[in-house]
């Protein structure tokens, strides 16, 4: 999940010739692991005892910050510049259904910017020149 979701994120970046790091590479880099698959990193962390610990609530920064913030961006992009992000779009839905609350409206930033209805060829412009 991680690495397809890795997928969608990197389709954005290349429509606008952006080089940004893979999950891969931000696993190995971060958690000093040699480079594999998520899983194959994973479970090298587990081996030398260094697994993760998730949230132990759902009132976590993982989903309220993460779930505005994070994955509603990436998928107003992915539908600004035609390369859709399904499965964020997914995420901040069923995160959004798990919570009893709708996590886009969390978000205050977006509408102050006004990505969302902004055409494609302003939203390159915006992002090559800044406001």
């Amino acid at each position: 999940l991680i690495e397809a979701l890795d997928a969608e994120r990197l389709a954005i970046a290349a429509h606008f010739s952006i080089a940004v790091r893979t999950v891969r590479e931000h696993f190995s880099l971060s958690f000093h692991v040699p480079m594999g698959t998520v899983s194959e990193m994973n479970q090298e962390m587990e081996r030398q005892g260094r697994g993760g610990f998730g949230p132990t609530t759902i009132e976590s920064r993982y989903i309220l910050e993460d779930v505005p913030f994070g994955l509603l961006p990436t998928v107003l992009l992915g539908k600004l510049t035609g390369k859709p992000a399904i499965l964020h779009e997914s995420g901040v839905s069923i995160l959004s259904a798990a919570c009893g609350r709708d996590l886009k409206a969390d978000n205050d930033i977006l509408p102050a910017v006004g990505i969302e209805g902004m055409a494609k060829a302003d939203l390159e412009n915006l992002c090559r020149k800044g406001f």
